[in-house]
């Protein structure tokens, strides 16, 4: 291989691959569509910052959850929520 095929390669890899993985993760953190997310950010990588700051549409479990007081997406490891301070059900007794 010579070295332009090489830098071509790894000029694919980082504008391309990386945002599409992480693109696709972040989606399915946010119970959304990895691979339509994913592909979207590698095509366009300024959907990575539209699926960072997406809320979720669904709770996932050790992602997000919604707090049962104000009704806001929080994180699902959160003892409380940031939003109106409740205390909220532990990680245990939320998934059995």
């Amino acid at each position: 291989m010579s070295n332009q095929t090489i830098a071509i390669i790894l000029i694919a890899l980082v504008v391309v691959i990386i945002p599409a993985i992480v693109g696709g993760r972040l989606a399915s953190l946010r119970g959304r569509n990895p691979l339509l997310w994913g592909t979207a950010c590698g095509i366009f990588p300024i959907f990575l910052l539209v699926s960072w700051f997406n809320k979720p549409i669904k709770e996932v479990p050790g992602g997000f959850r919604i707090c049962p007081g104000c009704k806001e997406w929080i994180r699902w490891k959160d003892p409380s929520c940031r939003y109106c301070g409740a205390e909220q059900a532990s990680s245990e007794s939320r998934s059995a």
